[in-house]
């Protein structure tokens, strides 16, 4: 209740707007560039956690296929821009719901909490890439639990993701109605 209380305290428009100004660039920039460098070390492969759901068997014979520098190149991703990437868009998508279900809800309405879903989807992702970093680094000799737990993290971080969006639709279409309904009975008594 107290993480609750403290989100819908700090969800603001501002905090919304950097959260997105940092979003913005990695999706834009970072990204690419790293992918794109990846998929040359690698002759056209993608890394695990870009993938919507992957088997343990398809993670494995990925790796196998990973040179040292296709390796290393990953582990730096997963250490550098995936740190800070997943607390960056988690904020973008609480604010967002804070912000809608602020003005539509009550502060004891059980329906708030709908906001706290996105750091599961961050928790998520940290689990799948430290998972895969533990898969890479130890191929050929990791285990299936490894890579097993890596793609039921990477399922479980998409299926948020997509819960999450379809919350936030939810959650815009309450404010539109809230503020239609308001707006009319406000007109209904002038």
């Amino acid at each position: 209740m107290r993480l609750q209380n403290w989100i819908y305290r700090k969800a603001s428009l501002r905090t919304l707007i950097i959260a997105i100004m940092v979003v913005i660039p990695f999706n834009l920039l970072v990204f690419p560039v790293l992918s794109a460098r990846f998929a040359t070390l690698t002759n056209g492969l993608q890394t695990l956690d870009v993938q919507i759901g992957y088997l343990p068997s398809t993670a494995q014979a990925q790796v196998a296929q990973y040179s040292g520098d296709a390796i290393r190149h990953y582990l730096l991703t997963e250490w550098t821009a995936d740190l800070i990437f997943p607390l960056a868009y988690t904020t973008v998508l609480t604010c967002i719901l804070a912000v809608f279900l602020r003005v539509t809800t009550t502060e004891t309405d059980p329906l708030r909490r709908i906001a706290l879903l996105p750091l599961l989807m961050m928790a998520s992702d940290y689990a799948e890439n430290i998972l895969v970093s533990l898969l890479v680094l130890s191929f050929p000799n990791g285990s299936n639990f490894t890579s097993l737990a890596a793609a039921v993290a990477s399922a479980t971080k998409w299926v948020l993701v997509f819960t999450s969006l379809l919350l936030i639709l939810y959650s815009g279409i309450r404010l539109v109605v809230h503020i239609i309904t308001a707006r009319n009975n406000t007109g209904e008594k002038e």
